[in-house]
């Protein structure tokens, strides 16, 4: 059976994705599965959106939440909906997804970037396994004009100076380095070149990994908003709000004027690091922001600052796309690139 799992963060770009998808590709997949990985993190606005796109254009959409076990084990998955998922306010609850791997794992931060992949791509992982669809493709909604997501520069100049194009080798097949064999240039590819096509050949293979809305369909940001623009509805957040609560990701600006027009979003924040910034043996305590900086840090770094004049430097009025930078799991290049 030829099938599809189509990966949505919650955000404009994924969802708009997974919508096209099954519109257009109706008669070529013979099943069409649609996930979101709920971190419990996530904006109130988000999940709402999920909700609404999964009613009104029938997604079926499956929600999925992290189980996290003990020390050697990865996480697997709990299906829930949009009424019984946890939301950021339950955060102390002990088994909320969030709280078991901050409990098991520590705080995550820039070194330690772990929500993704321990709470999203792990999540669904276990998922697939449980529902024996490994084989099918997986499509992640990096758009056209997000060519680093989709394949990091150095392996994009690695192909040009050969001649080929990676639109064309990503979708080569598995067997798309022995084929690039034949290319005639191969042996201008040195060793260390030729490690990074083959971890990202890899993991493509791995996660059989698709990007519909960049090779299949191109769209860009401004595509997107304009499909929006034709829905009956929209995703109700600002960019720089983002899917989740707030993240360490953000640009300091960003941070600043969430501190000072949602600082209820950095409570959660604040007592994981009171609970858990020092579990980790021989490490230093770890804090959720840039700088080793707590949330408290940054709340009091953003009284400095006027909320207006934070939304003029970060042109939060002229931005109209959910989330800059979603988290889907499934980190292509690990670090490496």
């Amino acid at each position: 059976m030829a099938g599809i799992i189509t990966n949505t963060s919650g955000g404009k770009t994924s969802m708009c994705q997974a919508i096209t998808v099954k519109d257009k590709y109706m008669d070529i997949f013979d099943e069409q599965i649609c996930v979101f990985a709920n971190t419990g993190l996530e904006n109130e606005e988000t999940l709402e959106f999920v909700d609404k796109c999964d009613k009104h254009y029938g997604l079926n959409i499956v929600w999925l939440e992290a189980v996290v076990h003990g020390h050697n084990e990865g996480n697997t998955h709990r299906i829930t909906n949009f009424e019984d998922a946890y939301r950021i306010h339950q955060y102390k609850d002990p088994l909320h997804p969030f709280h078991s791997h901050v409990r098991k794992n520590g705080v995550p931060n820039q070194a330690y970037p772990q929500c993704s992949d321990r709470l999203k791509e792990q999540v669904i992982e276990s998922y697939r396994t449980s529902i024996n669809t490994k084989h099918y493709k997986q499509a992640l909604g990096f758009r056209a004009d997000e060519p680093n997501r989709v394949c990091s520069a150095p392996i994009r100049k690695i192909l040009r100076d050969i001649g080929v194009n990676d639109l064309h080798f990503r979708n080569s097949g598995p067997s798309r380095i022995v084929h690039l064999r034949d290319n005639p240039l191969f042996h201008l590819i040195g060793k260390k070149e030729l490690k990074l096509l083959k971890s990202y050949s890899n993991k493509l293979n791995k996660y059989n990994l698709v990007f519909p809305i960049c090779d299949w369909f191109p769209m860009n940001k401004e595509d997107v908003n304009i499909f929006w623009e034709d829905q009956p509805f929209n995703l109700e957040l600002e960019e720089h709000e983002g899917n989740c609560a707030t993240c360490w990701k953000k640009s300091d600006r960003k941070l600043y004027l969430l501190a000072k027009e949602h600082p209820e979003r950095f409570e959660a924040f604040k007592w994981f690091e009171s609970e858990y910034m020092d579990i980790k043996d021989n490490e230093k305590s770890r804090l959720f922001f840039r700088g080793h900086r707590s949330a408290e840090i940054i709340i009091g770094e953003a009284e400095h600052y006027d909320a207006w004049a934070l939304r003029r430097m970060i042109g939060a009025d002229n931005q109209q796309d959910g989330c800059s930078s979603s988290c889907n799991g499934y980190d292509l290049f690990g670090g490496e690139l």
